[in-house]
């Protein structure tokens, strides 16, 4: 067993809770990038049922429907329907 010292005492500890704080800081565009990755079944349902393929779409409207995704459905749709249709 070694024993190994640290320089810096409070400073360090006050810097380390720092950086700890802003990792975990709710970041809006970090947290829909985590819905879209760990919620995929989720969100693969939001796209199917509202006919628009698009994962950061879906993934914005469940975060904007607090969880429900049933309004997120309805979100993604009236987003759709705002699109327009090439030919």
């Amino acid at each position: 067993m070694s024993y190994v010292a640290a320089k810096g005492g409070a400073q360090a500890i006050h810097a380390a809770h720092q950086l700890v704080a802003e990792r975990n800081a709710p970041n809006p565009d970090d947290l829909q990038a985590q819905i879209a990755r760990h919620l995929h079944l989720g969100i693969d349902r939001i796209m199917a049922e509202a006919s628009l393929y698009d994962r950061d779409i879906a993934a914005k409207a469940l975060l904007q429907a607090q969880g429900d995704s049933i309004e997120a459905v309805f979100i993604v749709r009236a987003y759709r329907a705002t699109l327009s249709i090439h030919k």
